[in-house]
């Protein structure tokens, strides 16, 4: 199956992206630290999976190399988050400190 996705096979990529979607959503979840925004890791990953299926070598490795997808996909949204998170508050001290000259 692994070689008919890497041919272009939209329908054997789905497939094989089906068998290991609860995992997926495992990783997902455990990487970001909670369950929220994990089917959006795993769709992102999906997407970056179907970009890179050409570098998977043999049937079994697509397993393991999908999942280092979903996590490496899962660090960057949490890093991403994180960023987003961390500006909220020195966008507030900005605005204090200009309000109190």
């Amino acid at each position: 199956m692994l070689s008919r996705a890497q041919s272009g096979d939209a329908a054997a990529f789905s497939a094989l992206v089906a068998a290991h979607r609860d995992s997926a959503l495992r990783v997902a979840t455990v990487v970001l630290g909670h369950a929220s925004g994990a089917d959006d890791v795993v769709q992102d990953a999906t997407t970056r999976a179907w970009r890179g299926i050409a570098t998977v070598h043999g049937e079994r490795g697509f397993r393991p190399w999908s999942l280092h997808v979903v996590a490496n996909t899962a660090r960057n949204d949490r890093r991403s988050h994180h960023r987003r998170e961390s500006d909220l508050p020195l966008d507030a001290m900005i605005a204090t400190a200009h309000e109190i000259r």
